[in-house]
């Protein structure tokens, strides 16, 4: 079953996986960084700084999960 995601500012991310999910933000960032691990916590830290959200960076699963908790991605599918 392919999941779906629309994130805020109206672009979709599809993938099989959660962690699909998250290397399909990974590769749409502006915010460079050295590995896939490193720009989780880093957008974990923007997140949390920008609007005090605690967003899990320790696997992708939770990163997904976290970010649609606080109405970041909404599941569309």
């Amino acid at each position: 079953m392919q999941l779906e995601y629309t994130v805020k500012g109206g672009g979709i991310l599809r993938g099989f996986t959660k962690e699909d999910i998250a290397y399909s933000l990974y590769e749409l960032s502006l915010a460079p960084s050295s590995s896939f691990d490193n720009w989780m916590q880093g957008t974990s830290t923007r997140i949390n700084t920008q609007f005090g959200y605690n967003i899990s960076y320790n696997n992708p699963t939770d990163f997904v999960n976290d970010l649609a908790r606080h109405g970041l991605i909404i599941r569309s599918s």
